[in-house]
């Protein structure tokens, strides 16, 4: 065997062996490749059990929250169904307390009021000044009718210039109606509107213990005292005990208006 040959059956050697190596080399690369697909799926399916995990703790955390959400809002509604049942079981008891008080301190002023009217009633002086009260009032009522009249009849003698004396007599006592009537209803409707305006100034603001205390304490000192009062003042004591009443809302209604203004 010559030189030649050795050389061509040792490249054929080295022909199998570069194939046995490729081979080789291929079977390393699909075993890689292998081992690189099986890590990738494994790692595949470990993150798609993870994801699946956080995906179901995501939703047992939003049932959760919607529980406690649940929970919360029923908590509060039946706390303020309990503080609202509470309040008015209070507010109930608060105002059987304050009507059963109100109607003890009622019922005492009034028997208080009851008694000193009662002993009025049977005071000698307190009976006479009444009666000179209103015995004054019905004069000055009937001196202002006087008056009224005389003045109607003095306007009404314009009529006495008609020539015609069935036409004057007519016209003579129709300006007395007209002039009488309209002072007459005036005055009247004069009154009438006062009295509105003091009854709803007294329901408003006076309409409460104190005046009722005041009223009594008012009748009380003309009552026991009145004899004294008389003789130091002189005065019929019905009208003292109007201007004591009068000087009674003055300070009402100047305390009412200083609170306003000082809390404004």
């Amino acid at each position: 065997m010559n030189r030649a040959d050795l050389i061509l059956k040792e490249n054929d050697r080295l022909r199998e062996d570069n194939k046995i190596l490729i081979k080789e080399a291929e079977n390393v690369k699909t075993a890689m490749q292998t081992e690189k697909d099986r890590i990738k799926n494994q790692y595949q399916s470990h993150l798609e059990a993870v994801v699946q995990k956080e995906t179901v703790l995501l939703q047992k955390e939003k049932l959760a929250d919607e529980k406690l959400k649940n929970i919360r809002a029923y908590i509060d509604m039946e706390s303020e169904v309990k503080a609202k049942k509470q309040k008015n079981f209070l507010e109930k008891a608060f105002k059987i307390k304050t009507f059963g008080y109100q109607i003890y301190v009622i019922s005492a002023l009034m028997y208080g009021l009851l008694i000193t009217v009662f002993t009025a009633i049977k005071t000698k002086q307190i009976t006479n000044d009444f009666a000179e009260f209103f015995c004054t009032i019905g004069k000055g009522i009937l001196a202002g009718w006087k008056y009224l009249y005389q003045f109607a009849t003095f306007v009404s003698n314009v009529s006495e210039k008609i020539k015609q004396e069935t036409l004057a007599l007519i016209l003579h006592w129709l300006i007395i109606i007209l002039i009488v009537g309209i002072v007459v209803a005036g005055v009247t409707t004069g009154i009438i509107k006062l009295f509105i305006v003091i009854k709803d100034y007294y329901v408003e603001h006076l309409l409460d213990r104190i005046t009722l205390a005041v009223m009594l304490i008012n009748l009380a000192l003309i009552v026991f005292f009145g004899k004294e009062i008389r003789q130091v003042l002189h005065m019929n004591l019905l009208l003292l005990s109007l201007l004591f009443q009068m000087i009674y809302v003055g300070i009402r209604d100047y305390v009412r208006k200083w609170k306003i203004a000082r809390w404004r």
